[in-house]
């Protein structure tokens, strides 16, 4: 199993590392999202609460969305509407968006989305938090 902190720390990883989520933060995104989330997921955050650097897959970079504005996003009545069963915890800094795809059972697949496009634009990019993890702070190559 791999160790988020270990992983992100490691001195190759291109990842600008933010102060880690408290217990309350956690403890508020869990309450406010009353999604199951994966356990590697609130490990990132506990570790990086927001970030960016570099995806070794699709969409090339991650701005890491803190848990405030990850609830933010979540309670935001637009894309509860738009994007319903995603949840977005980034982005490339760009048009792209990153959700877990809470439609399917755990493990949910994390997808990019293009919010111009729509929830039909939603691509598989990892099939699971752990893939998607370990491609953080990696560059592409494709």
């Amino acid at each position: 199993m791999i160790n988020v902190s270990n992983l992100l720390s490691e001195p190759h990883r291109n990842w600008e590392k933010k102060s880690g989520a408290t217990v309350e933060d956690i403890n508020r995104l869990i309450k406010e999202i009353k999604i199951e989330l994966p356990e590697k997921i609130l490990e990132l955050l506990r570790f990086s609460n927001g970030g960016f650097g570099d995806l070794a897959c699709p969409p090339r970079l991650l701005s890491l969305y803190s848990c405030d504005e990850i609830i933010a996003e979540f309670q935001d009545e637009w894309l509860k509407e738009e994007f319903s069963g995603f949840l977005f915890i980034g982005g490339n800094a760009g048009l792209e968006s990153i959700a877990l795809d809470y439609r399917k059972t755990q493990p949910y697949p994390v997808v990019m989305i293009d919010r111009i496009a729509g929830s039909k634009s939603a691509k598989v990019i990892a099939p699971d938090a752990n893939a998607f993890i370990e491609a953080i702070g990696l560059r592409y190559v494709g």
